[in-house]
């Protein structure tokens, strides 16, 4: 039968439904790119899942990727071209809820909670307003990383371009 089948490809072939794949306790590679999945509920589980490919599905909300965090050997996921991925913070909130997650959309995330626990920490310790002389006038002279994309700019450039 089908249990011990470890990869499976069904690129672009009008997926709109997981349920059932539950049925594929070994899988380690799926590829569902450019389908009309929503729903990740079914992968709950998935244990030996190390790739999971949704490029230009119909994923819009960060909930639906925690469903993923009980796949404990994920390493690589792709989301690229979802709803989800216009949200300023989305590479931040994926890293936040899976920690153990190597690479997203095709980018190493080493390092990327890391940087996101100490972010955390300095702005609500580091970053006093008080201790700032001229800090706003340096923050509006950045207008475009002002846009509330400072945490996702602080992870992508540690991930991203740090290697």
């Amino acid at each position: 039968g089908l249990a011990k089948l470890q990869v499976l490809w069904l690129a672009r072939s009008g997926l709109q439904d997981l349920e059932g794949i539950g049925a594929l306790p070994q899988l380690r590679e799926l590829y569902i790119a450019f389908n009309d999945v929503s729903d990740l509920s079914p992968l709950m589980g998935a244990e030996e899942l190390q790739v999971l490919d949704l490029e230009a599905n119909s994923i819009a909300d960060i909930s639906q990727v925690q469903y993923l965090a009980s796949c404990s050997s994920l390493q690589a996921l792709t989301l690229d071209a979802n709803p989800i991925c216009a949200d300023d913070d989305y590479r931040s909130a994926v890293c936040a809820a899976l920690p153990a997650l190597e690479t997203l959309d095709d980018e190493p995330l080493s390092g990327c909670l890391d940087e996101l626990n100490g972010l955390g920490a300095a702005s609500e310790d580091g970053s006093d307003h008080e201790g700032g002389e001229g800090g706003g006038d340096s923050g509006a002279s950045g207008g475009d990383d002002g846009l509330g994309g400072g945490d996702v700019d602080d992870c992508g450039g540690s991930c991203g371009g740090d290697g």
